[in-house]
C-alpha cells in the first residue's frame, strides 16, 4: 500500500494491479479502455480529429466513423465533467480519509471522484500514470 496526502486528503493506494480486489481491476479495465478508445479530455479531440483526416485521406469510411463516434463520446464526457482517466484511477484508492472504498459502482465512482475535485489535475496524472506503469502484468 501506498499512502499519499493531497490537498487536505489521505489516500491509501493499491500499488499494483496485483494488490486490486477483482472488483477493482474489473473496473480500472473498464475505464483504461474506455479512455485508450474514446480519450479524457481536450488533447484527446485532437488526437481524434488528426485520426480522422487520416482515414478520410486514406478513404477508410469505416475507421473514419469509428473515430468519428470516439471523437462525439470524448467531447461528450468534457462538457459532463466526466474523465476516464481519472475514474480508472479511482479504482487503487484503497481508503479516502480514513474510510475504506468498497463499492466501486458507477455512482460511487462519481462520488469519490468529486470530493477529489480539488486535488491537482497534474499530481493526479502523474500518479495515474505511475501505478499504472508500475502495475503492468507480465
Amino acid at each position: 500500500m501506498l499512502t499519499e496526502k493531497v490537498n487536505g486528503h489521505t489516500l491509501k493506494l493499491y500499488d499494483t494491479i496485483e494488490e486490486l480486489p477483482v472488483v477493482n481491476f474489473q473496473r480500472f479495465n473498464r475505464y483504461a479502455l474506455i479512455d485508450a478508445q474514446v480519450g479524457s479530455d481536450l488533447e484527446d479531440v485532437d488526437v481524434k480529429l488528426t485520426r480522422i483526416a487520416k482515414f478520410v485521406g486514406a478513404g477508410d469510411k469505416i475507421n473514419a466513423a469509428e473515430e468519428l463516434n470516439n471523437l462525439r463520446q470524448n467531447i461528450y464526457f468534457v462538457q459532463q465533467g466526466i474523465s476516464p482517466k481519472h475514474y480508472a484511477f479511482v479504482a487503487f484508492i484503497a481508503e479516502l480519509d480514513g474510510e475504506k472504498v468498497t463499492d466501486l459502482s458507477d455512482d460511487s465512482v462519481k462520488a469519490i471522484y468529486a470530493k477529489l475535485n480539488e486535488v491537482p489535475v497534474g499530481w493526479l496524472g502523474r500518479m495515474y500514470e505511475r501505478l499504472k506503469k508500475k502495475s503492468k502484468l507480465k
